[in-house]
Parts: C-alpha cells; sequence; structure tokens
C-alpha cells in the first residue's frame, strides 16, 4: 500500500510555539495525481492514567478552549523536545496532581489523530500513587483534581461525561493490558 504513495514537497504555511501546520504534496500512484494534504505537527504527548493505594483513578477537571467545555481527563501533557518520554510523564503527573508512583510503565502509543497529525502520544500507567507535592501547573491551568473507583470511572464514561478520546484510548490500553 505505501508503495503507492510518494512525498514530492513540504511547504510550511504556519508555525507558532505550539504547532506548525505544513502542506505536503503527495503523488498517488493507483490514481496518477497528486494532492496536498494538511498536516499539524505539534510535539508528542504523554498521557498517565494514575492509580491510587486504594486502587482510585485520578483524574484532572478542567476547561478546554477547543470544545469551550469543561473536560475530565487523566493527567497528561507535551513532551519536551529533547525529553525522555518516561521523564515527561513523571514531570506531567507530578505538575498537575502532584503524586508520587510505586511504579510507572508504558501501555502503549497511539496516534491521537494520524490523517492530519503527525505526533504520537504515550500511555503509562502509574500504580500506588500517593498525593505528596504541591501543584505546579502552568499560567493557563487551571485544575481540580477528582478520584473515582473503576466503576465510577466507566460510568463517566457510559454517561458521556468522559468523551476525550486520548482518555478513551488510554483506558482501552489500561483495559487490555489489565484483561479486564
Amino acid at each position: 500500500m505505501d508503495s503507492h504513495w510518494k512525498k514530492l514537497n513540504t511547504h510550511r504555511e504556519y508555525l507558532d510555539r505550539v504547532l506548525s501546520v505544513e502542506h505536503r504534496e503527495f503523488y498517488f500512484a493507483k490514481e496518477n495525481a497528486s494532492m496536498n494534504f494538511t498536516v499539524v505537527n505539534t510535539n508528542d504527548w504523554v498521557t498517565i492514567i494514575p492509580i491510587t493505594l486504594d486502587d482510585k483513578f485520578v483524574l484532572v477537571k478542567q476547561f478546554r478552549v477547543g470544545t469551550e467545555e469543561t473536560t475530565y481527563e487523566f493527567p497528561g501533557g507535551a513532551v519536551n523536545k529533547g525529553e525522555d518520554k518516561l521523564k515527561a510523564a513523571l514531570r506531567e503527573l507530578r505538575e498537575e496532581t502532584g503524586i508520587e508512583p510505586i511504579e510507572i510503565k508504558l501501555l502503549g502509543e497511539i496516534h491521537p489523530n494520524p490523517a492530519f497529525m503527525s505526533n504520537k502520544a504515550y500511555v503509562y500507567l502509574a500504580k500506588g500513587c500517593e498525593f505528596k507535592y504541591d501543584l505546579n501547573l502552568d499560567m493557563f491551568e487551571d485544575i481540580e483534581l477528582i478520584t473515582l473507583t473503576k466503576n465510577e470511572l466507566e460510568d463517566y464514561i457510559r454517561s458521556g461525561m468522559i468523551k476525550h478520546s486520548i482518555v478513551l484510548a488510554a483506558y482501552s490500553l489500561f483495559l487490555v493490558d489489565n484483561k479486564v
């Protein structure tokens, strides 16, 4: 399948501190035609599923400007250029929740939207989490921490209170890892 596609050129259309937008021209041999495709480039992300010593999931409740809604999410954020993904996960977990885990492991890598985004998201499971530190939020972060049992978390998902696609994908990796 990949042999039918050939990248002809790339032209950056936009650049700011968060992302860049490119037009990538590809030739598609099956149709003997080429077309520009829009691609959004941004840093890779980490998402962490924290579980406390008493088996509760920790989520962050925050307002998101894209949907102009308050969301329930697992903590996470951008991986800085050159930063190790595990270190980024531990940093984001500590900054957003004040948590220190006993154990952390990679559950998997997901592509947030490979149709037009180039980045990856890495999902970590953090077990034995304890609240040990003050939050260290970015200037425009306004986070409320909530803890939910597994049943409560699944009720939030079923009811549509959790709609964030990366949270849903992360939870599916958790379920597969735990063979539930």
